[in-house]
C-alpha cells in the first residue's frame, strides 16, 4: 500500500507520493480563497429559494393574529424544506464536482486539486463524500441545537470545531485538514492549461462591448418576462406555502438558469446574442463551449448578482480591461464572445 510520509515534504512545500511522483502543496492562502468562492456560490445559488422560503414562512406563519397550530407547522415545514434543500445543494455542488473533476469551481479559479494521498489520481465518489460530510455535519449539529441554557455553549463548541477542522492545515506538515486526513486526501495546485491560438486559418474578432451589453439586457429581459408570468400566476390563483415557493422556484430560478446554460452549451448564443451577432467559443479551439464551461461561466456573475449586485456588475465590466474582451467569468471558463 503507497503511502504519503511527513519525510516527503521540503521547503517548497511539494510532496512525494507513493508512486514516486512529487506534487505541490496547496497553500493556506489559495484554499481560503476557493472556500470563500464556493461559499459565495452556494450562497447565491440558495439566496433566492432562501428569500422566498422565508416569505412564504411569514405569510403563512402571518397570516392571522393568532396562527393556528396547523399553520405554524406548515410553516415549520417550509423552513425545515429550506434547510434540506441546502443541504442537499451543499453536498452534490460538493461531493459531485469533486468526484468528477476533482475540483469545486472555487478551486478551478484557484488552480488547486483534491487528490488520493496515495496515488494522486481523483478522489472518487466515496472519498468525496467523506471530505464533505465531516465539515459539514458539525454545523448541521449545531443548527439543530436548541438555544437557551448551557445548550448554547454545545453550538458554539461544535462551530469552533468546524472552524479548527479547516484551520488544521495552516500547522500540518502535509497541509491536510481533519476533513482531508478522514478521506485519505490531499490538496495540491495545478497549471492552468496554456490558452491556444484559435483554428488555422479562422480569425475571432472579440465582441464589443457594446453589443455585448445589448445582448446582455435582451437575455435579462426574456428572465424578467419569465418571472413576471410566474409572479402573475401565483397571484391570480392565490397560492401560498408550499404551491408558491415550487411557483416562484421555477420561474425566477430554474428557468431562467436553463435558459443561459443550455443555449451557451449547445448553441454558444443565447437569444440576446443571436440578436446582437455574437457568440460563446473556446478561448483554445472557437468550438462551443461545452456544458462545463458553461455553469461555470453563468455562475460567477449570478453569485455576485444575488449576494451584493456590484460584484456582479464588476464581473461583467471586468471585459473593459482585457485586450481580448474577456471577462474574469470568461477567464475561468476559458472562453471567449465572438462576433458571429
Amino acid at each position: 500500500m503507497t503511502r504519503l510520509t511527513r519525510q516527503a515534504v521540503t521547503e517548497t512545500r511539494s510532496a512525494t507520493l507513493g508512486t514516486g511522483d512529487t506534487v505541490e502543496l496547496a497553500g493556506p492562502g489559495r484554499r481560503l480563497a476557493a472556500r470563500l468562492l464556493d461559499f459565495v456560490i452556494v450562497s447565491a445559488i440558495t439566496w433566492v429559494p432562501g428569500v422566498v422560503a422565508v416569505m412564504a414562512f411569514l405569510v403563512v406563519a402571518c397570516c392571522a393574529a393568532l396562527p393556528t397550530e396547523d399553520q405554524m407547522n406548515t410553516a415549520r415545514a417550509i423552513l425545515l424544506g429550506f434547510l434540506v434543500l441546502i443541504a442537499a445543494i451543499v453536498l452534490l455542488y460538493e461531493v459531485v464536482l469533486t468526484s468528477l473533476r476533482g475540483q469545486t469551481i472555487g478551486k478551478m479559479a484557484t488552480h488547486t486539486k483534491v487528490v488520493r494521498a496515495d496515488n494522486g489520481s481523483r478522489a472518487g465518489p466515496v472519498r468525496s463524500l467523506s471530505r464533505a460530510v465531516l465539515p459539514a455535519a458539525i454545523p448541521a449539529a449545531a443548527v439543530l441545537v436548541r438555544s437557551g441554557g448551557p445548550i448554547v455553549y454545545v453550538g458554539a463548541f461544535l462551530w469552533l470545531v468546524v472552524l479548527a477542522s479547516f484551520g488544521s492545515i495552516a500547522w500540518d506538515g502535509l497541509r491536510r485538514g481533519w476533513h482531508d486526513k478522514a478521506a485519505g486526501t490531499l490538496v495540491v495546485t495545478v497549471a492552468p492549461s496554456p490558452q491556444q491560438p484559435p483554428m488555422p486559418g479562422e480569425v475571432l474578432e472579440p465582441a464589443t462591448p457594446g453589443a455585448r451589453l445589448v445582448a446582455r439586457a435582451l437575455d435579462m429581459a426574456v428572465a424578467a418576462c419569465v418571472g413576471t408570468i410566474g409572479f402573475l400566476y401565483a397571484f391570480n390563483n392565490q397560492m401560498v406555502g408550499a404551491g408558491l415557493v415550487a411557483v416562484l422556484l421555477v420561474a425566477v430560478v430554474l428557468v431562467p438558469t436553463a435558459y443561459e446554460i443550455v443555449f451557451a452549451a449547445l448553441k454558444g448564443r443565447t437569444l440576446g446574442k443571436m440578436v446582437a451577432g455574437i457568440k460563446i467559443v473556446r478561448s483554445d479551439n472557437g468550438s462551443r463551449p461545452g456544458w462545463g464551461a458553461s455553469v461555470l461561466r453563468w455562475a460567477i456573475p449570478a453569485a455576485g448578482y444575488l449576494l451584493l449586485i456590484v460584484p456582479g456588475l464588476l464581473v461583467q465590466a471586468s471585459l473593459l480591461f482585457n485586450h481580448r474582451r474577456r471577462g474574469w467569468h470568461d477567464r475561468a471558463a476559458r472562453t471567449l464572445v465572438v462576433k458571429a
